[in-house]
């Protein structure tokens, strides 16, 4: 899942609102040999509607599907998908990784003469 290359430090400047999906196109990829998705949603700041792209896809997506975004006051058309999945991933291979490390580093002290 990508982000567009935000992270989660710029949720503080901005605000959190529920979006609506209202289409989702998907593009062959002949170099990555893989579907490209667009997802376009739309929401309301202040009574007005904003239409943008979500810049992310997952499989659990649906047009008519109520997701959590983040947007800039001052950009609306500026987004984060406040996405759960991501974090727990993270954290998930992130605990993973140091685990596999500690281990290898016992083992290695235990090899040592």
């Amino acid at each position: 899942m990508y982000s567009g290359g935000k992270n989660v430090r710029n949720r503080a400047s901005f605000e959190q609102t529920t979006a609506e999906i209202i289409s989702i196109e998907s593009t062959y990829d002949t170099v990555t040999d893989s579907d490209d998705y667009h997802v376009a949603i739309k929401f309301n700041v202040e009574g007005k509607e904003i239409e943008t792209s979500l810049g992310e896809y997952e499989n659990s997506m649906y047009e008519g599907k109520e997701i959590g975004i983040y947007y800039n006051p001052d950009d609306p058309t500026d987004i984060i998908a406040a996405s759960k999945t991501m974090p727990i991933v993270t954290i998930t291979l992130g605990t993973i990784s140091i685990l596999v490390g500690i281990i290898l580093f016992f083992r290695g002290l235990r090899a040592m003469p």
